[in-house]
């Protein structure tokens, strides 16, 4: 029911004219992404005039900047905006739309991906739209700001649905894990009358003021199933009139903002629940490859819930490729990297992700063990995110458990021992050339990476694990835990470090190269950490 709603909605908000909508795309806008804003357009198109006979065309112009440098300029210049504005509005968002002045502003970083160009779009074309039912600039101000926000970024959830770059159910998600682990995020009942300067400071404080609005609308479309879409649209038209704000609400959708944020609450604990977390677009790769990724997700999901005591539901969109030469083409297309990266980046990885999305070589991932090693990887590293923040985090800390807690998964799913997890370690720093780098100098990716193309990947990787794993086994998982929390706010990854192990980093990668010499003298074939716990103190 919710989600025949979700459609009606996205039918009754997409019928316009499309030839009412120009484009400006400024100098060093790839040409992809605006073929990508076009097919946004078209996707709005015909619905609504088929269905319920609406005929007004909408104008509205899109500047399209490359840069934060470019769409700062453009909001000083075109918008008229204050540098203050204007320096926050650019560093905070993708874009944003003047009303009054039919203008949509978007900021397209090649990162970003393709997805997130339709994304912004949709957004953004739906204040537009909103902008057309209130009929004025006074009303569209006094109108409830989460619920335009809201109902902008749901028909931005149900445009990517529609052009495939993923289901409404994992939008929702991401939404909820978002606010589950935000530090502080601002409360629902403070996001009504708000100005739009403090919507966007909130937003650059990552107090996560859509992703809360976004939660707050699907509980209002719940509410009313089959009669939200009137309602919405019933709500929209009444903010043109002299009606309060707050009765406008309640004809609307048949509840008080009151009563609706006394309920709110136990609607979100019930969404936590979600749906499917996983999707598999395995394109020409056999389809039991997404039979091992699932298994190796479920497995992964229990072992943070047990060892990390988050009940947090890590939900992402895989794709897998069959060869090398794919996987840099679904860079390009799903990640908006740039050919020439595209290719240099898949000669050293098999698997690439960003937020929520990951690609991975199958070709290259042969076995369902390594493939299964990768996921649960990308998983636990995803939740690093979610849970902590990488500004607070060590890269050695972070590699090493990402990979420590992916042999723990081989385990449970019957692919790979512990002790033969323990030995691959061994055999990887048996195999340095050289003198293995101190663990304190692998604190950024930056150097992590470039001591991987020093001493070698497997050398370095065999090191960072076996610090992960004594910690694991001196400290406990819960304070791994309550690292990673403690990361979320903190900014200073060895003060973070030091108050949840007790130890500075410095000393624990003293320790740790000794006992690594100390077992590497002896040459026995027993798992390293045996003898760390045999004859060497603890941790304190």
């Amino acid at each position: 029911m919710v989600r025949r709603t979700l459609f009606f909605l996205l039918a009754c908000l997409s019928s316009w004219a499309q030839a009412g909508v120009t484009m400006k795309p400024m100098d060093g806008v790839a040409p992809a992404l605006v073929v990508e804003l076009r097919r946004t357009i078209e996707a709005f198109g015909g619905i609504l005039k088929q269905e319920f006979g609406f005929t007004e065309d909408i104008d509205a112009r899109v500047v399209v900047c490359p840069t934060e440098a470019c769409y700062y300029e453009v909001l000083r210049k075109d918008g008229g905006y204050s540098h203050e504005r204007a320096e926050l509005t650019a560093r905070a968002t993708g874009g944003v739309t003047g009303v009054a002045r039919n203008t949509i502003y978007i900021k397209l970083l090649s990162p970003t991906g393709l997805s997130r160009a339709r994304f912004v779009m949709a957004h953004e074309l739906t204040h537009i739209v909103q902008g057309k039912l209130i009929g004025s600039a006074a009303g569209m101000e006094r109108a409830n700001r989460w619920i335009k926000e809201g109902m902008a970024d749901w028909v931005g959830a149900l445009v990517a649905n529609r052009l495939g770059d993923q289901s409404f159910a994992k939008w929702q998600l991401d939404r909820i894990n978002s606010v589950r682990m935000a530090s502080n995020p601002v409360a629902p009942q403070d996001l009504g009358e708000v100005s739009f300067m403090q919507w966007t400071t909130w937003t650059d404080q990552r107090r996560q003021p859509y992703e809360m609005a976004d939660l707050m609308f699907m509980a209002l479309a719940e509410k009313k199933e089959a009669e939200f879409p009137a309602a919405m649209m019933g709500y929209m038209r009444c903010m043109g009139t002299f009606s309060r704000e707050s009765t406008c609400f309640r004809d609307s959708f048949g509840v008080t903002q009151r009563d609706f944020h006394r309920e709110f609450p136990e609607w979100l604990q019930r969404a936590y629940a979600g749906g499917k977390a996983v999707e598999v677009v395995a394109g020409r790769v056999a389809a039991d490859k997404a039979a091992v990724i699932e298994a190796a997700h479920a497995q992964t999901q229990r072992l943070l819930s047990e060892h990390l005591g988050e009940g947090l539901t890590i939900s992402m969109r895989i794709f897998l490729a069959e060869d090398s030469e794919e996987m840099a083409q679904l860079l390009v297309r799903e990640l908006g990297y740039t050919v020439a990266d595209a290719e240099r980046s898949v000669r050293g990885s098999t698997s690439i992700w960003q937020g929520s999305v990951a690609i991975l070589d199958a070709g290259r991932l042969s076995t369902d063990e390594r493939l299964a090693a990768s996921t649960a990887s990308l998983l636990v590293g995803r939740h690093l995110q979610l849970a902590g923040n990488s500004r607070g985090q060590f890269a050695w800390m972070a590699f090493g458990l990402r990979e420590y807690m992916a042999s723990l998964c081989l385990e449970t799913m019957g692919l790979r021992s512990s002790a033969a997890s323990q030995q691959l370690r061994q055999e990887q720093l048996r195999a340095a050339k050289r003198a293995l780098p101190a663990l304190v100098t692998l604190a950024t990716t930056d150097a992590y990476r470039q001591a991987q193309r020093e001493h070698g990947a497997a050398v370095v990787l065999g090191q960072v694990v076996s610090a992960a794993e004594l910690l694991v086994q001196k400290s406990g998982w819960a304070r791994i835990a309550e690292w990673v929390r403690a990361t979320k706010t903190a900014a200073d990854p060895g003060e973070v470090f030091a108050s949840s192990f007790g130890l500075s980093a410095e000393r624990f990668s003293e320790q740790l190269a000794e006992r690594l010499r100390v077992a590497d003298s002896w040459h026995y074939r027993a798992p390293v950490l045996s003898h760390f716990n045999a004859f060497t103190p603890g941790i304190p």
